[in-house]
């Protein structure tokens, strides 16, 4: 989707206020996300044209993408995490049944035994 920032003082990028637009799409495996900065509507600021400022916006850029990236991992890993323990409550759960039976079946056959040897 798109988004538009108006007039937003990024103190990681600037002491004036800055108008930010940003596209997010997502390809097969990754997503993509586009910004573009301008302090006037018009002229966009780059590394080319203003090289501290723009250097300041690739990094704050990178920073927000990393964390969003850790967010995303840190989920999906409590996710993973939960149906991990969910799985080993099931194996728990069926070595008792598992015991259980075992004992049950030597009750029976210690009860075949002495029938058959009587």
């Amino acid at each position: 989707g798109e988004n538009v920032l108006s007039k937003t003082i990024v103190p990681e990028i600037s002491t004036d206020s800055v108008i930010i637009y940003s596209v997010v799409s997502a390809a097969t495996t990754l997503i993509i996300l586009d910004v573009f900065v301008t302090e006037n509507d018009s002229d966009f600021i780059s590394t080319s044209t203003r090289a501290s400022t723009g250097n300041k916006i690739k990094t704050f850029i990178r920073n927000f993408a990393v964390n969003e990236y850790r967010n995303a991992v840190s989920d999906e890993l409590k996710v993973e995490q939960k149906k991990l323990k969910d799985i080993e409550d099931d194996i728990k759960d069926l070595e008792k049944d598992n015991e259980q039976m075992e004992k049950k079946i030597k009750i029976l056959l210690m009860k075949w035994l002495m029938c058959y040897l009587y």
